[in-house]
């Protein structure tokens, strides 16, 4: 069971979870978001820069979440320890800074 009482989801579901958030969150930003704006030349910066690169990081996001609920059986069996919280901030903020 897991801490909030639903039973935990097999690998397979999360794989699959996965492959459709980012799926669809690429399929936008590089199918459905240049399709559906146009730039003006007038413009400095394009119109689907912002809807683009939050698609891209809904991508990635999504990816890094899987591999944490994937790796969540591993660290459970080890030992808890300090620095473990502040490592997975750590590498959270770094996926958010590096899909901007």
């Amino acid at each position: 069971m897991s801490p909030a009482g639903q039973p935990a989801r097999p690998a397979a579901g999360i794989v699959l979870e996965t492959a459709v958030v980012a799926g669809a969150a690429l399929a936008a930003a590089f199918w459905i978001i240049p399709w559906q704006t146009t730039s003006d030349p007038s413009l400095s910066i394009q119109p689907a820069l912002l809807p683009t690169v939050c698609a891209l990081a809904i991508a990635a996001l999504s990816v890094v979440h899987a591999a944490l609920r994937l790796g969540k059986a591993r660290r459970e069996a080890l030992p808890p320890s300090a620095w473990k919280p502040a490592l997975l901030a750590m590498l959270i903020t770094a996926a958010g800074v590096a899909a901007l």
